[in-house]
């Protein structure tokens, strides 16, 4: 998973993470942001894809990725719909990662993470918070 980050200065958010071209999905989640953040708002495009995706959000202090399934359950799972694009905007209440923000997009809808053999290679997730 390619992962960018970028200062916005002078923006209500101060970081945009981007997780773009996201070609296999994996037993362990991605390290988005390695300290505390918060998350007011989540972009999904899941427009190249033909089948309903969840990203999963995990508040972990691990400091690589984390391995998924049943000892350790998402904090948040957002569902992207099959060949749509959803906005998720938490402006009351945004998501508050008190230690390392991890990551994981599934076809899974539940705590556990799927096949490795699965790939979403159309998908893309945008987030936008403060550091």
């Amino acid at each position: 998973m390619a992962i960018t980050e970028t200062p916005l200065p002078g923006n209500k958010y101060d970081r945009k993470w981007v997780f773009s071209a996201i070609t296999v999905q994996g037993s362990t989640s991605q390290v988005i942001n390695s300290d505390s953040c918060s998350i007011f708002q989540i972009f999904c495009d899941n427009t190249g894809n033909s089948v309903d995706l969840y990203l999963k959000i995990y508040d972990n202090s691990t400091g690589s990725g984390v391995t998924i399934g049943a000892s350790l359950h998402p904090d948040f799972i957002l569902k992207i719909p099959s060949g749509q694009s959803v906005d998720y905007t938490f402006l009351e209440q945004p998501i508050i990662i008190s230690n390392k923000l991890h990551a994981v997009i599934s076809k899974d809808p539940g705590s556990s993470n799927g096949s490795a053999s699965d790939t979403w290679s159309a998908v893309s997730v945008t987030l936008f918070g403060t550091d």
